[in-house]
């Protein structure tokens, strides 16, 4: 006798859970990502991050079912993160990965706090912490082609006040960013 997991899919399978690819990020509001945007120079060949996508990610999730995701919103519901400043100063051309950012110098301690107060907690849910060092960094450019110089620029002023969860879906048209919680639980 099929269990009812197996009993409605055409295989006799157990049907995969549902997921969604999610990561934690901070959401610039429209008038810095236009500042981010304008940003790339014209002349880069590449493919350009579309404005409305623009953010730094905290922590990548990757694929997540819906109790995972609800570990996640616990974990990011618990975190009371302060307001930060957050320096964009730098132009940053990655050959390796063909990617031009614009990153920060300097990571403020808040932001860092909060970075490891969720990777910590990301732990109880069975996430594994990210190996590699946190950067904070904005994506402007994948696929760059021709070589974009490091640079110092003018400094963008990024006041800090919340953080998101994000779905990352890919269309016909390109990848699509959703918020779908935010929290503001700033002190």
């Amino acid at each position: 006798m099929p269990n009812r997991d197996t009993a409605n899919h055409p295989s006799g399978q157990a049907a995969k859970p549902r997921t969604q690819r999610l990561f934690l990020a901070l959401w610039p509001e429209q008038r810095l990502r236009d500042a981010l945007y304008a940003l790339t120079p014209k002349a880069v060949l590449g493919r350009r991050v579309p404005r409305d996508n623009l953010h730094a990610t905290l922590v990548f999730l990757g694929a997540v079912d819906s109790d995972t995701r609800a570990c996640v919103e616990r974990v990011a519901s618990s975190i009371c993160a302060r307001q930060f400043m957050l320096v964009l100063d730098q132009l940053v051309f990655r050959p390796k990965q063909r990617l031009l950012w614009v990153s920060a110098s300097h990571i403020p301690g808040p932001l860092a706090e909060l970075v490891e107060s969720l990777q910590a907690g990301l732990g109880t849910c069975g996430l594994a912490a990210e190996a590699r060092a946190f950067s904070a960094h904005a994506t402007l450019a994948r696929k760059v082609s021709v070589g974009v110089k490091n640079a110092s620029i003018d400094p963008i002023y990024w006041n800090v006040d919340r953080f998101v969860l994000v779905e990352s879906s890919t269309h016909a048209s390109g990848v699509v960013y959703t918020i779908l919680r935010a929290w503001k639980s700033f002190g």
